[in-house]
């Protein structure tokens, strides 16, 4: 379906005048709108969208071609007997995928289901709750779920103070000493960074106020400085062999 031409400016004018409010744009408009670009960014366009010459992609035929034309496939698996029946259940399907992005329990008719936004919340509110809050292990603990609107639904919330007490531990190796020699250095008032250094005789070096009341912050940097330069992956030549 073809546009009539300078429809797409009357619609963008009365869009920004405030005259209409575009809830969506059907694909002839979108086309017309990239058509209008391409007018004055075809290099941009061409640049951001390549695409190979008809040279470049040849399709290999083998045994005969068995490649399905991709329009009459959608039409014949659209329920309806006229073509505006078609469209219909073809918007009311897409609706229904689109629910399904928020709750995947709304979209009753297919099979393979995605967990929708809700279901991975009750999941994070499962695992966190359940799981976490109140259990007495290692590098936790309690909060509360946040109801928060600039955390990710892959977020939780908890106090400063517990964000800079609560540690896990980190094995140095060679992919990721670079990395670790940094989060030393940066200390425990940096994120990211390091609380303290376990050495191999499993004794703690904490890094902050190395020296409190005696040592100021350049000196405190200073030294993490020079503890980051020493650290180095374990020699595991010299651990000890499992006892059989």
């Amino acid at each position: 379906m073809e546009m009539a031409e300078g429809a797409l400016e009357l619609q963008m004018r009365a869009v920004q005048s405030g005259a209409c409010e575009k809830l969506a744009w059907r694909a002839a408009e979108i086309r017309e709108h990239f058509r209008l670009l391409y007018k004055n960014e075809g290099k941009l366009l061409l640049k951001l969208f390549p695409m190979l010459n008809d040279e470049g992609a040849v399709s290999l035929v083998l045994n005969g071609d068995k490649s399905p034309q991709l329009m009459e496939l959608i039409t014949n698996r659209t329920q309806g007997k006229t073509m505006n029946a078609k469209m219909h259940s073809a918007y009311l399907s897409l609706q229904q995928r689109v629910n399904a992005i928020y709750d995947e329990e709304l979209d009753k008719n297919d099979q393979n289901k995605i967990p929708g936004i809700k279901q991975i919340l009750e999941k994070k509110q499962g695992l966190f709750r359940m799981n976490m809050m109140g259990k007495r292990v290692n590098f936790a603990c309690r909060s509360v779920i946040t109801p928060d609107p600039y955390l990710d639904i892959d977020e939780i919330g908890i106090p400063e103070i517990f964000a800079k007490k609560l540690t896990f531990t980190e094995p140095i190796n060679i992919f990721n000493k670079a990395h670790m020699r940094q989060l030393v250095c940066n200390g425990p008032n940096v994120h990211p960074g390091a609380n303290y250094v376990v050495n191999s005789s499993n004794k703690k070096q904490m890094l902050d106020g190395m020296f409190p009341g005696f040592s100021s912050e350049d000196e405190d940097f200073r030294k993490r400085m020079g503890i980051a330069k020493g650290l180095e992956p374990a020699n595991t030549d010299k651990l000890r062999q499992p006892i059989k």
